[in-house]
C-alpha cells in the first residue's frame, strides 16, 4: 500500500468575529486571580489592599516576579489609556513594616503583539517609591498615538530583587480607554462557577468576572429555566461584580444566569447564559411521636451534612453518636445548632458524644480529605440517633483552676449557666463529690491531685433523663511549683504534644537551691530543645542528652528557683519512640561540687583510653570522693584535674563525686567512653587488632593502623553497612593511594579486603544521612600483620545480555603473583583450576544473571597469603543511558511531540530555569536502544536534565526559580491546602495553542521522580496537563486513569518502597530502584521511581483553538527533582490511516466475495471536513451521482481505493489509499431438490464445484439433516435412508453449500393411547374413533383410503356409542396398515344424600356417599366440603355438626391402559341452632341512677325468642322483655328460649361507690397549730374508706386517715384521694385539695446611690482626702402597710437606722470593708435580708502626683529608667506627650502616653544627657495639673 498525503494549497479568507472597540481592563482579585492572569503571585486577603490583593515574596532565592494580564485582541479604538493600580512593598515576616530603600525595581510595561515585545510605561523604584505600610496609588497615561486600531493590549508587572526580603502587592488595577461604543459580552459567571452542582441554598450571592470594553453597569437576569427571568428581570446592580439575590434560592433547582455590561452607549449584545444547580434538600424529619430516628454512614471523598429537623417546633432534639471515628487533624466532625452556631467541633473518635439543640433543628457535619477515611475501612462507620427531648438539658461550662500554691493539685470551677427546665440539678463527678444546683452561678469543686481525670455528670432532679455530661478534665502539672523544703520531693510528669512549648519552674520556700533530675523523658532532635536555667536565669544546660534520651540528667541551681524549657519540635508524648518527661524536684541540703570529664586517648600503649576529672568546685564540701563504676577512686580536697584510667575502649565510664561532709551532695557525669583509637599500633606476632565503629548521621571517620616492625598489613571488613547515596567508604594504602572507593555489595561492606604496601593502612567514613544501629549496622573491623605479599588481582563483571539472555561473564586479571612464585585459581562455580606462573587475564563464563562468583587465589609457597575476591555478579543488565538533545528549540519540540504536517499550532512559549539564571530543565530525548519505556520525545523536568541520564546516582538539587500557580491548585488539592511551605517550585513549562481535527485529543507520557522512596509519603511533586478551551474553561488532563487523581508522587506509589504510608494507585508505578526496588545501576535514567506509560486525553471540538500548558515542578524546596517524559508523536490531533493494502497475495484478503468491506477514516467527528473518494481513480458516487462524502464507504468490489479529507477549509489534506480484492466463492449446485426411493433404495449425489479450476486448499463436509457425516469428505457420497443431505465446499476460506431431500415411503397405524373417558350423569354414550397415522406428512394425509369393520365405514373415524372391537386397514402409496380397538364405556359415580336435617346445640348428623355404581371403579375417594369449601372429612360414611355440605366421590377406573377419573356430587343442609347470651360486665356504679341491663343474643334469629328475668328472690313478674331497669344491689338473670333450646346468663352491680368528702376553703396564716384538715365523707363511714393525702405533690405516706394537722407538715398544698374499699378498680376515686399559705415578704437590698467597691486615690499633697456616700434601700415585696425596719452593719445593730433607707458616708483616708443587711418585722413574722458587701480605699497615689524631673535610663539599678506616668494615665488619661531638645526639635511623641519615654527618640535611638522639655495634653481637666502641663525632663546617662 502506498501512504500518500496531499497538499492543497487553497485561497481562503479569514473571517473573525467583530469585538468591540475600548479596551478596558479593571480587576481587583476580590476572588482570587481571574482566568488569562499569570505570573509568580498569589491572591491574598492578607494585609491586602483591600478584600484581596495579589502578592509575590521576592528574595534572595526567588530574585524576580511577574504578573501578566490577559490579552485583549484586537479592541484599540486608538484613545488614551490611563492606567491606575495600587501597590505596597513591605518585609515578609509579618507584612506590616516598610521595606526599606535597596530593594530593587519593578517596570510596568505593556504589549500590542501578544507579548511578543514589551514597552515600558513606568519604572518603580528607590527614586520613585511611596515608602509606606498602606497601599499607595500609581496613575499613568499610554497615548492615543501609541495603541493603533485593532491593535492588542497586554499589561505586565516585572519585579527585580537586589536585597532583603519582601512582598510587593498588587491590588485595583485599571487600564481603560475613552469608550466609544458598548462594552464586551464576556463577563463571566465565578461563583457559582458555570455548570456547578450542589450549591447551598444560602449562597445567593452571585459574582463574575469583569467584563471587557469598559463596563458603567451590569444588568442581571435570573431565572429557572432557559431565557427564565422569574427571580431577577434585568435587573441593573450597578457597577459591581457580585450581587446578593436574596434568599430565593430553592433545593434542587437549576437557575439560569444572564450577565449583561452596558455603559453609555447601551448594552453589550449576544450575551451568554450559564446555569448553577442548588444543593440536595438534607433534612432529615424526627416526628416526635414515632421514636428516635437512626442515621448509619460511611464517609470517603464525599462530605456529609444531615439537619434533623423536629415535627414539633417547640421541642428540642438530642443526637447521639452510638459510633463514629474521623482521621485526627485532617477530617472534621461539627455539630450546628438550630441558630448555625457552632455546638462542637473536633476530630478522632466521637462515639458516645451527646448534644442537644436549643431549637427544633440540630445538623451534623463529617469533612474528610478523601484519604484514611472510612471508606477504606481505616475509621469506623457513623451511627447516629436523634430524637425529640422531653425537656432542655441544663448547660455548664468547666474551668481547671490551679492550686499550685497549695501543692501539685487544681479545683474545678462548674459554670452553671442554664438549668434547662429543671428547678433544681444534681452535680456530681466520678471523684464522689457532689452538689445539688438550683441556681446558675458558679460550682467549685476539688482539689484534686495533678494528672486526675476529672468527668462531670449534671442530672435534671425532676427528669432524670435530662442531664450533659463533661469532657475529662485535668491539671497534668502545675507551671509554678514551691517547693517545701523538708517535706516530699515535688515530680512533674508532662505530656507535651508536638510543636509545645513547656516551661515549668520551682521556687524553694526556704530560699535553699534546688536539684532537678530527669527521672524519663526523649526529645526529638531535629527540631525539639532542653533548657534548664538557674534562679539568675542563666543557662544551666542546653542539649539532647543521650541522642535525644534525657534520662539520668540532674542539676542543682544556685538560688531558690530553677526553671526547665522543653520545646518539643514535630512529635508529641507518645509519638514513635518519645515519652513523657518525669522531672523530679526536691529542696538540696548542700552545694553540689561540680566538674567536667575529658576523653584522653592512650592509643599507643593499646585500645585504650583516660579520662581527665577537672573538678572546678567542692561546693560547700571540704573535700570529696571521685569514683567511677570501674572500681577507680581518688579523694579530692582542692579544685584541679584528676586523672583516672586507662580503659579499653568502649569502656562505659560513669563518675560520681560526693561530698564527704554531706553524702546526699553528689553528682554524676553521663556515660564517658573513646570507642576506638583514630591511630592503632599493630605488634606483629600477637593478636590482630579488632574495631568496631558506630557511626553518627554524617559523621566522617578516620582511623589508620600501623606496624611495629614496617610489615605490611592485612585489613578485613567483617560486617558493616554503607548508605550509598551520600555515604564514601575509602581504603588508603601507605602512600595514600586509594585501595579502594565504593560501596560494597548494594552498601554492604562485609567480606571486603584490602593489603598495604608499606607499614599503614586507612580506613576512611563518611556516614551520610543514617547513624549506625539507624536502619544500618557498625563497622567491625580486623587489622593483622602479613607474613607475606597478597597476589593482586582485579575483577571484571562483564555483561552480556543478548537475545533475552541474562548473563554476564567474569574477566579475572593478575596484575602480580605478590611474593609468590607460582599461585592456584579457583572459583566456587566449578571451573577449571589455572595454574599461575606469571601475570595473566582469565575470561570466565557464562553464568545466569545473580549467580554468585567468588575466586580464590592461593600463594602456593605460603597459604596464608589467599586472596579471597569480593562475590563477583550482576543482577541487572545495564543500559545505555538515554540521550539528551538540548539544541532543539521549544518550537521543534512541540513539532515532535504532535508530529503531524496538518497541525495548526501557534503561541509556543516555554518557561525554565535558564529563563531565571539557573539550569534547564526542557529538552530532547531518546531511550539510546535502553529499556525506557519511551522511545523518545520531550522531557520537562524540575532540575537539569543533564542529570537525568542514567543510571541513578547522585544530581537532583539545582538553583531554585519559581513555581506556578496551576502546579500550586494540584499541591493545594491533593494536600488540602496551600501553605507557604509547600507551593510549587522549579516550574518547567510548555505552552501553545492548537487546532485539533478530531473529538479526542491523546498524548502517551510517564512521570519519575526522586521522591520515590523515602520521600514518597509527603512530597506531592506536581505536573500537569492544563487544557483550555475557547471560553477559558480549564481542565488538567493529567489524571490517573478511573480517577480524578491529578498525578504526583504521593498520588501514584507502592508501599513497598516506604511503608510509612499506604500505597496509591499502585498499579500504575512501574519501577523504583533502590533496595526495595531495581538496581539503580540498571536504570536509563537518573530517577528513582517512576509510573506506567499512562495516556493523557481529553474530548474536544474538531476546528476550535485550544490551548495547553504542560508543567512539571518541585514541591516546596529544589532537591529530589521530578520529571515528566512525552512520547514524540503521541500528541494525535488529526491524522488517520485505512490501513494496509487486502490483497490475496499478501495473505491479507480474507473477506469473500459478495460480502462487503467498510472503509473507515478513524476520525470520529468529520463535520465540516471535505471527504472525497476513489476508485481506481474514478470519483466514487452515491445512488444521485452526488459525491460520497462520509468518513466510511462500504466496498464490494475489488478496486484501488483512495480518500482525501480536508478540515475547516484549511489548505492541508490528509489522505490515504489502500488495495482491495476478495476471495473467489465455490460454486456447488446438486441438482433437484427432492429425491425420492423405495425402502432399500439407494442414490449418489455430487458436490464438485463447477469452478473448481479457480480455488485453492478445496475441502467437503456432509451433513444429514444438519449433522456432519463422519468420515465423508469427498465430493460425492452414496445415500441409502432418507433425509436433507447438505455439502460444504470450502475453498480460499469461502464456504458454499448446497442441499438435496431424499425421502423414503414409511408409516405406521395403531390407536396407542385412544381411549374412552368418563360419561357424566345425565349424558349418553359417545365417542369418535380415529386411528393413529404415523410417518405420512400432513398435506398428503388426503391421499389416504380407510375400511371399518364391522360397519364398513370409508371415513377416516367413526362413532361408537357401545363396547365392542373395531378394526381399520389404511391405504398410502400402495401400503396397507391394520389396527384393532377394544371399545368399554364407565359412567360418573351416582350419589345420593337424602334429604335436608337439622341439629341442636352442636349435635351430630350421619350422612352415607357410597356411590350406586361403586363396583365400576378401581378406587373412591371422598371429600366433604363445608359452605366455605373447606374441606372437613374424607370418610365415606361421616357424622358432622350442623351446616350446608357438598359431597365430591372420585371413582378411578382404567381403559386401554390409560386411567380415568370421574366426580359425582351431591349438597344437604343441616341447620344447628346454637346462640350467646350478652349483658355486659359486673357494674360497680359511683351514684344512685337507675342501670338498665339488655341482654344481646348473637348468632341467632331472635324473632321467635321469648325473656325472664330474675333477681335474689326468683323471676321478676312482667319482666319479659329483652331488656331490664335495676335500682338496688344485686346478681339479676335472664333465660332465652328459642326454637325449644334455652340459655341464662347474670350480672352483678353495686350503687353509690364515690365518697362525698368537704376540706373548705383555702387558709392564709402564719401560724397552722389551730388547724385540722377533715375528709370525713357524708354518704358512707370513714372506716369504709381508703385515704391517700399529699403535700405540694409528695405523698404524705404516714397520713391514711380521715383527718390530718397541717401543722406538722407546714405551708402548701394538701390534697387527699378517697376511694370506696368496694370500688374494685378505683374509677370512683375522688379528691380534694386546699391551699395553706405562708405570709411571705420578698426582701431585697439596691444600692441607689454609690459605688459599694471603690477605689479612690488622690494627691495627698494637693487636695482634700475625697469623700463616698453610698445609700441602700430595702424593698419588701409582699409586706402590708406599717412593717418595721432594722439595718445593721458586720450583724450588729445600726443605732436610729429604722428606716426603708440608710445612707452611709466615708471621708477619711483608710480601708473599709463592711456588710450590710435589713431585718423587716410584724406581727409574729421576721425577715431578714441577704448582706450587701461593701470595699472602699480612699489613699493617696503611692508616688504621689509628681512628675519626674529627671529619669537615668539604662542603668543596672532597673529604676526611674522612664518617664512614669500612670497616676495621670489613673486620674484623667494622657491624649499626648511631646518631647523637644534645647534646640525645640520635636524628638520624640506618643499619644495614649504612660510610660513609654525611656531616653529614647522617635527613631528608637538613644537620646544624649541633657535637658528636654515636654507638653503633655492631658484627656480631661485635672485638678492639679489642669488640661496641659509644660515642663522639663533631665536624662542623665553619664551615670551609667
Amino acid at each position: 500500500m502506498k501512504k500518500i498525503t496531499l497538499f492543497f494549497f487553497l485561497v481562503f479568507v479569514y473571517l473573525s468575529s467583530s469585538s468591540y472597540g475600548q479596551i478596558g481592563i479593571s480587576e481587583n482579585f476580590n476572588n482570587g486571580i481571574s482566568d488569562g492572569w499569570t505570573g509568580t503571585f498569589a491572591a491574598t486577603a492578607s494585609q491586602a489592599c483591600s478584600g484581596q490583593s495579589v502578592r509575590s515574596s521576592i528574595y534572595e532565592f526567588n530574585p524576580s516576579a511577574e504578573l501578566v494580564s490577559p490579552n485583549i485582541i484586537g479592541v484599540s479604538n486608538a484613545t488614551d489609556l490611563t492606567l491606575s493600580f495600587d501597590y505596597k512593598i513591605v518585609d515578609w515576616s509579618l507584612a506590616t513594616n516598610p521595606t526599606a530603600e535597596g530593594w530593587g525595581n519593578f517596570t510596568v510595561d505593556y504589549s500590542i503583539d501578544g507579548g511578543a515585545n514589551w514597552i515600558n510605561i513606568a519604572t518603580v523604584n528607590d527614586d520613585n517609591h511611596i515608602t509606606s505600610a498602606e497601599c499607595a496609588t500609581m496613575t499613568y497615561v499610554v497615548p492615543a498615538a501609541d495603541l493603533p486600531v485593532n491593535s492588542d493590549f497586554q499589561l505586565r508587572f516585572d519585579a527585580t530583587w537586589e536585597s532583603g526580603d519582601y512582598y510587593l502587592y498588587f491590588d485595583n488595577i485599571s487600564a481603560l480607554q475613552v469608550a466609544e461604543d458598548v462594552p464586551d459580552c464576556d463577563a463571566v459567571l465565578t461563583s457559582p462557577e458555570d455548570g456547578a452542582v450542589n450549591i447551598p441554598i444560602e449562597d445567593s450571592e452571585i459574582s463574575w468576572s469583569v467584563a471587557t470594553g469598559i463596563p458603567t453597569a451590569y444588568s442581571l437576569s435570573v431565572g429557572t429555566t432557559p431565557g427564565g427571568v422569574d427571580v431577577l428581570n434585568n435587573q441593573n446592580v450597578g457597577n459591581v461584580t457580585s450581587y446578593d439575590i436574596g434568599g430565593v434560592l430553592e433545593y434542587e433547582t437549576t437557575y439560569y444566569v444572564t450577565i449583561v455590561p452596558e455603559n453609555e452607549f447601551g448594552q453589550a449584545l449576544g450575551c451568554a447564559e450559564y446555569t448553577f444547580t442548588t444543593e440536595v434538600d438534607m433534612t432529615i424529619p424526627v416526628d416526635c411521636n414515632a421514636g428516635p430516628v437512626n442515621t448509619t454512614f460511611c464517609y470517603g471523598e464525599e462530605d456529609f451534612e444531615y439537619i434533623y429537623q423536629a415535627s414539633d417546633d417547640n421541642v428540642v432534639l438530642n443526637l447521639d453518636i452510638n459510633s463514629g471515628q474521623v482521621e485526627v487533624f485532617y477530617d472534621s466532625v461539627t455539630v450546628l445548632d438550630s441558630d448555625g452556631s457552632v455546638i462542637y467541633e473536633g476530630d478522632g473518635d466521637v462515639a458516645g458524644m451527646s448534644f442537644q439543640s436549643t431549637g427544633s433543628s440540630i445538623t451534623l457535619q463529617v469533612e474528610g480529605d478523601n484519604y484514611n477515611s472510612c471508606a477504606d475501612g481505616a475509621y469506623n462507620p457513623f451511627d447516629v440517633s436523634v430524637s425529640c427531648s422531653s425537656c432542655v438539658n441544663p448547660q455548664a461550662s468547666y474551668a481547671v483552676v490551679g492550686d499550685c500554691e497549695n501543692g501539685s493539685q487544681f479545683n474545678v470551677e462548674v459554670d452553671l449557666t442554664v438549668l434547662g427546665d429543671a428547678a433544681d440539678v444534681t452535680i456530681e463527678n466520678n471523684q464522689g463529690d457532689s452538689q445539688i444546683g438550683d441556681a446558675t452561678g458558679l460550682y467549685v469543686f476539688g482539689p484534686y491531685p495533678n494528672n486526675t481525670f476529672v468527668e462531670f455528670t449534671i442530672t435534671n432532679n425532676q427528669d432524670p433523663s435530662c442531664g450533659t455530661v463533661s469532657d475529662l478534665l485535668t491539671q497534668e502539672y502545675c507551671l509554678e511549683n514551691i517547693v517545701e523544703c523538708g517535706m516530699d520531693v515535688v515530680n512533674t510528669v508532662a505530656c507535651y504534644d508536638a510543636n509545645e512549648t513547656v516551661e515549668v519552674t520551682y521556687t524553694s520556700d526556704d530560699g535553699a537551691v534546688l536539684n532537678l533530675n530527669v527521672n524519663s523523658g526523649n526529645i526529638y532532635i531535629y527540631g525539639g530543645a532542653f533548657q534548664v536555667l538557674d534562679s539568675n536565669n542563666d543557662v544551666i544546660y542546653s542539649g539532647y542528652g543521650d541522642d535525644g534520651d534525657l534520662s539520668g540528667l540532674d542539676f542543682q541551681s544556685t538560688g531558690d528557683t530553677i526553671t526547665f524549657i522543653y520545646d518539643s519540635g514535630f512529635y508529641a508524648c507518645g509519638d514513635i519512640d518519645y515519652t513523657a518527661l518525669d522531672i523530679t524536684v526536691e529542696c538540696s541540703s548542700c552545694i553540689n561540687p561540680q566538674a567536667n570529664y575529658l576523653v584522653v586517648e592512650d592509643c599507643i600503649n593499646g585500645a585504650q583510653f583516660n579520662v581527665e576529672v577537672d573538678l572546678t568546685s567542692l561546693g560547700d564540701a571540704v573535700d570529696v570522693i571521685i569514683e567511677d563504676n570501674q572500681g577507680e577512686s581518688q579523694l579530692a580536697d582542692v579544685t584541679g584535674v584528676y586523672t583516672f584510667g586507662p580503659y579499653s575502649n568502649g569502656t562505659l565510664v560513669d563518675f560520681a563525686i560526693t561530698s564527704n561532709q554531706d553524702p546526699s551532695c553528689e553528682i554524676t557525669s553521663s556515660p564517658i567512653t573513646q570507642e576506638y583509637c583514630p591511630v592503632n599500633y599493630l605488634e606483629c606476632g600477637v593478636d590482630p587488632v579488632n574495631t568496631v565503629i558506630c557511626y553518627e548521621d554524617y559523621e566522617v571517620v578516620e582511623v589508620s593502623y600501623v606496624t611495629d616492625d614496617g610489615s605490611n598489613m592485612n585489613l578485613t571488613v567483617n560486617s558493616g553497612d554503607i548508605y550509598t547515596f551520600g555515604g564514601t567508604f575509602d581504603v588508603l594504602d601507605t602512600n595514600g593511594d586509594v585501595l579502594y572507593s565504593g560501596y560494597g555489595n548494594e552498601g554492604d561492606l562485609s567480606g571486603l579486603e584490602f593489603q598495604s604496601t608499606g607499614d599503614t593502612i586507612t580506613v576512611v567514613y563518611t556516614a551520610g544521612f543514617y547513624a549506625c544501629e539507624d536502619i544500618y549496622t557498625a563497622l567491625d573491623i580486623t587489622v593483622e600483620c602479613s607474613t607475606c605479599l597478597n597476589p593482586n588481582l582485579s575483577y571484571d563483571v562483564v555483561s552480556a545480555c543478548e537475545n533475552e539472555v541474562e548473563q554476564f561473564f567474569v574477566e579475572v586479571t593478575v596484575n602480580s603473583l605478590g611474593s609468590a612464585t607460582s599461585l592456584t585459581l579457583t572459583n566456587n562455580q566449578d571451573a577449571t583450576q589455572e595454574n599461575i606462573n606469571e601475570p595473566t587475564t582469565f575470561n570466565f563464563g557464562p553464568y545466569p544473571n545473580g549467580t554468585e562468583v567468588v575466586y580464590t587465589t592461593v600463594n602456593d609457597q605460603d597459604a596464608s597469603c589467599t586472596v579471597v575476591s569480593p562475590v563477583q555478579t550482576i543482577d541487572y543488565c545495564p543500559q545505555p543511558p538515554i540521550i539528551i538533545d538540548e539544541t532543539k528549540s521549544v518550537e521543534e519540540l512541540v513539532d515532535i511531540l504532535i508530529n503531524n504536517p496538518c497541525s495548526t499550532v501557534s503561541n509556543v512559549t516555554s518557561s525554565t530555569g535558564i529563563d531565571f539564571g539557573s539550569v534547564n530543565g526542557i529538552s530532547y530525548f531518546d531511550h539510546n536502544g535502553s529499556n525506557f519505556p519511551l522511545e523518545n520525545g520531550i522531557v520537562l523536568s524540575s532540575g537539569d536534565v543533564n542529570d537525568l541520564p542514567g543510571p541513578v546516582g547522585i544530581g537532583g538539587v539545582n538553583t531554585g526559580w519559581p513555581g506556578d500557580p496551576d502546579l500550586d491548585n494540584i499541591i493545594s488539592e491533593i494536600e488540602g491546602g496551600l501553605t507557604d511551605f509547600n507551593g510549587a517550585n522549579d516550574a518547567s513549562i510548555i505552552e501553545f495553542d492548537f487546532v485539533p481535527f478530531v473529538e479526542e485529543i491523546s498524548f502517551d507520557f510517564l512521570f519519575a521522580s526522586d521522591e520515590y522512596g523515602i520521600f514518597q509519603c509527603d512530597y506531592s511533586d506536581p505536573f500537569g496537563f492544563f487544557l483550555t478551551d475557547s471560553n477559558g474553561d480549564t481542565v488538567n488532563i493529567a489524571i490517573v486513569p478511573g480517577t480524578t487523581d491529578p498525578i504526583a508522587v504521593t498520588t501514584v506509589r507502592d508501599n513497598t518502597h516506604n511503608a510509612g504510608c499506604a500505597s496509591v494507585n499502585p498499579s500504575y508505578f512501574d519501577v523504583f530502584y533502590g533496595t526495595t526496588g531495581m538496581n539503580p545501576l540498571a536504570s536509563p535514567v537518573n530517577m528513582l521511581g517512576r509510573t506506567v506509560v499512562m495516556t493523557a486525553s481529553a474530548q474536544v471540538t474538531p476546528g476550535e483553538q485550544y490551548h495547553i500548558k504542560l508543567a512539571v515542578g518541585d514541591r516546596a524546596d529544589s532537591s529530589y527533582n521530578s520529571s515528566t517524559f512525552l512520547a514524540a508523536g503521541s500528541f494525535e490531533l488529526g491524522e488517520f490511516t485505512l490501513g494496509e493494502d487486502i490483497t490475496i497475495d499478501d495473505g491479507t484478503a480474507d473477506t469473500c466475495s459478495g460480502d462487503a468491506i467498510t472503509l473507515d477514516v478513524g476520525l470520529e467527528n468529520t463535520n465540516g471536513a471535505d471527504i472525497t473518494w476513489y476508485q481506481d481513480g474514478n470519483l466514487v458516487e452515491d445512488a444521485n451521482g452526488d459525491p460520497v462524502n462520509t468518513p466510511t464507504l462500504e466496498v464490494t468490489e475489488d478496486g484501488e481505493y483512495a480518500v482525501s479529507v480536508i478540515y475547516f477549509g484549511s489548505s492541508c489534506a490528509l489522505s490515504d489509499v489502500i488495495n482491495v480484492e476478495f476471495l473467489p466463492n465455490p460454486e456447488v449446485d446438486l441438482g433437484e431438490d427432492i429425491i425420492t426411493i423405495c425402502e432399500g433404495g439407494a442414490t449418489v449425489i455430487d458436490g464438485t464445484p463447477t469452478n473448481l479450476s479457480e480455488l485453492d486448499d478445496v475441502t467437503y463436509a456432509w451433513y444429514l439433516d444438519g449433522n456432519e457425516i463422519a468420515g465423508e469428505t469427498n465430493a460425492t457420497i452414496n445415500v441409502t435412508e432418507a433425509g436433507e443431505y447438505t455439502v460444504e465446499v470450502t475453498g480460499y476460506q469461502c464456504t458454499v453449500s448446497d442441499s438435496v431431500v431424499v425421502e423414503q415411503v414409511n408409516y405406521q397405524v395403531d390407536f396407542s393411547n385412544v381411549s374412552i373417558g368418563c360419561t357424566e350423569e345425565g349424558d349418553t354414550n359417545s365417542f369418535v374413533l380415529e386411528p393413529n397415522i404415523i410417518g405420512v406428512p400432513a398435506d398428503e394425509m388426503d391421499d389416504l383410503t380407510y375400511t371399518w369393520a364391522p360397519g364398513g365405514e370409508q371415513t377416516s373415524s367413526i362413532t361408537i356409542t357401545q363396547d365392542g372391537q373395531y378394526t381399520v386397514t389404511v391405504s398410502y402409496l400402495g401400503c396397507f396398515e391394520t389396527a384393532t380397538y377394544n371399545a368399554e364405556f364407565t359412567e360418573a359415580p351416582q350419589i345420593d344424600l337424602g334429604a335436608d336435617a337439622i341439629v341442636c346445640s352442636g349435635a351430630t348428623y350421619s350422612l352415607d356417599a357410597t356411590p350406586l355404581n361403586a363396583s365400576d371403579f378401581d378406587a373412591l375417594t371422598y371429600s366433604w366440603l363445608d359452605a366455605d369449601g373447606l374441606e372437613v372429612s374424607t370418610d365415606a360414611m361421616p357424622s358432622l355438626p350442623g351446616g350446608v355440605y357438598t359431597v365430591l366421590v372420585e371413582g378411578e377406573f382404567t381403559n386401554n391402559g390409560m386411567t380415568f377419573s370421574c366426580v359425582g356430587t351431591d349438597e344437604i343442609v343441616i341447620d344447628d341452632v346454637t346462640y350467646n347470651i350478652d349483658l355486659g360486665g359486673d357494674q360497680e356504679l359511683c351514684g344512685m341512677d337507675p342501670y338498665t341491663i339488655t341482654a344481646t343474643i348473637a348468632n341467632e334469629d331472635t324473632t321467635n325468642a321469648t325473656y325472664q328475668w330474675s333477681d335474689s328472690s326468683g323471676p321478676i313478674p312482667g319482666e319479659t322483655g329483652s331488656s331490664y331497669a335495676a335500682t338496688t344491689d344485686g346478681t339479676y338473670t335472664v333465660e332465652v328460649t328459642i326454637d325449644g333450646c334455652a340459655d341464662t346468663a347474670s350480672i352483678d352491680l353495686l350503687f353509690d361507690l364515690s365518697p362525698q368528702i368537704d376540706l373548705g376553703t383555702d387558709v392564709t396564716t402564719c401560724d397552722l397549730v389551730p388547724y385540722t384538715i377533715d375528709a370525713t365523707p357524708v354518704n358512707m363511714p370513714a372506716s369504709d374508706v381508703v385515704y391517700t393525702w399529699s403535700l405540694d405533690g409528695t405523698e404524705l405516706a404516714a397520713e391514711t386517715g380521715a383527718t390530718l394537722d397541717p401543722s406538722a407538715y407546714g405551708f402548701g398544698t394538701y390534697t387527699v384521694t378517697a376511694v370506696s374499699v368496694n370500688d374494685s378498680d378505683g374509677s370512683c376515686e375522688v379528691s380534694a385539695s386546699v391551699v395553706y399559705t405562708e405570709a411571705a415578704i420578698d426582701l431585697t437590698i439596691t444600692t441607689t446611690e454609690g459605688e459599694t467597691a471603690i477605689a479612690i486615690p488622690y494627691c495627698s499633697d494637693s487636695e482634700p482626702v475625697p469623700s463616698h456616700t453610698i445609700t441602700f434601700t430595702a424593698s419588701a415585696d409582699g409586706a402590708p402597710v406599717g412593717v418595721n425596719y432594722q439595718w445593721y452593719v458586720d450583724g450588729t445593730a445600726i443605732a436610729g437606722a429604722t428606716d426603708a433607707s440608710y445612707t452611709v458616708t466615708y471621708d477619711e483616708e483608710g480601708v473599709f470593708v463592711a456588710d450590710y443587711s435589713v431585718e423587716v418585722s410584724y406581727d409574729s413574722c421576721l425577715f431578714t435580708s441577704g448582706s450587701t458587701p461593701v470595699d472602699v480605699t480612699i489613699e493617696p497615689y503611692e508616688n504621689g502626683c509628681v512628675i519626674s524631673q529627671g529619669i537615668s535610663p539604662g542603668n543596672v539599678d532597673g529604676f526611674n529608667d522612664c518617664l512614669d506616668l500612670t497616676f495621670l494615665d489613673d486620674r484623667t488619661g494622657i491624649e499626648s506627650l511631646k518631647v523637644y531638645n534645647r534646640y525645640g526639635r520635636l524628638v520624640f511623641e506618643r499619644d495614649n502616653y504612660v510610660n513609654s519615654f525611656c531616653g529614647q527618640d522617635i527613631n528608637g535611638d538613644e537620646l544624649p544627657s541633657g535637658t528636654y522639655y515636654y507638653v503633655l495634653v492631658l484627656e480631661g481637666e485635672d485638678s492639679v495639673f489642669g488640661r496641659m502641663k509644660k515642663s522639663w525632663v533631665y536624662i542623665n546617662r553619664e551615670a551609667n
